[in-house]
């Protein structure tokens, strides 16, 4: 939508009709809401209540196999009876849900609490600077963030194209883009050492506070995650170049197709013939969505 926008009503890029180009993005955010919504994972369990009389929001059923395992698995290793048992349930489950940990905890812990830190999680529900959102929250703002910043990362190329276009006619570009990512993840590495070490008050301290890199079990599958977004970082600078901001960049998204047959049909995210026909309707209003719009993209060559 953000891509969209700029590229139509600012950039002045041209299509067939404007009115059937915004029909054509109505009906890919009608899919698209489709899929997110049939994509929820089912709701097993409630919560309850906080301590502050903060209503805590509903388990998925991931996280309710994770509670209950846990839960069996302390049982049995402390070779409870059966009348104590039932006693100890209640204190096992709430020390999942809220457990404790000290003021310089590992900041990989998200279900822990920290005292006086940024961000402070009690079970699903978070406190960020004095607000509290549950996870799910959280997760819709990331995304709305991730869409309205998202769909920004490309504009810098049409106004580079207007000093050069030769130079910057598509994999000129990428190295630029690529030296701006190093930078951004640099800075944010180094922005959270600085918050842990106020956190920790030692250098050490919050060096081991820090998340592990993981580089034994993570050093192929994040380089193999890095390989698979360069390739489509490339794709995007192409689709920009060739069909323009409004109508390139937003073809991207159909990237969440290929991620939700992902969750389908490998990861078995999504259970059940009724949400799993309703998301493949919400993804046929999107791919025709998506076809709608390439047809209303006019002009060849390369835009600017």
């Amino acid at each position: 939508m953000t891509s969209f926008t700029i590229g139509i009503f600012v950039f002045g890029e041209n299509v067939k009709s404007v009115p059937l180009a915004c029909l054509a993005i109505g009906m890919m955010l009608v899919g698209i809401t489709g899929m997110s919504h049939f994509s929820r994972l089912t709701t097993a369990a409630a919560v309850p209540m906080d301590d502050d009389g903060t209503e805590m929001v509903e388990f998925d059923e991931r996280e309710s196999l994770i509670v209950s395992e846990t839960s069996a698995s302390i049982r049995k290793k402390k070779h409870v009876s059966a009348e104590a048992e039932g006693s100890h349930s209640q204190n096992d489950l709430a020390s999942i849900i809220e457990p404790k940990a000290p003021q310089c905890a590992s900041l990989e812990n998200e279900l822990a609490v920290h005292n006086g830190c940024d961000i402070v999680t009690k079970g699903v529900v978070l406190h960020v600077f004095g607000l509290t959102f549950t996870r799910r929250q959280l997760g819709f703002l990331g995304a709305t963030t991730n869409g309205l910043w998202g769909g920004l990362q490309l504009v810098p190329l049409h106004y580079a194209r207007l000093d050069d276009p030769e130079a910057y006619s598509g994999l000129g570009y990428l190295m630029s883009i690529s030296t701006g990512s190093l930078m951004v993840t640099c800075g944010a590495w180094i922005l959270r050492f600085g918050v842990s070490i106020h956190r920790c008050k030692s250098v050490r301290g919050g060096y081991n506070a820090m998340p592990s890199f993981h580089f034994r079990s993570m050093w192929f599958y994040g380089l193999l995650a890095g390989f698979l977004y360069s390739v489509g970082c490339i794709g995007s600078i192409l689709s920009v170049v060739y069909l323009g901001q409004g109508v390139g960049y937003t073809l991207t998204q159909s990237a969440m197709l290929i991620s939700g047959l992902w969750g389908i049909l490998y990861f078995k995210e999504i259970t059940g013939r009724r949400k799993v026909a309703m998301w493949f309707v919400s993804a046929i209003v999107t791919v025709a969505g998506l076809l709608l719009l390439s047809y209303e993209h006019k002009g060849g060559g390369v835009h600017r």
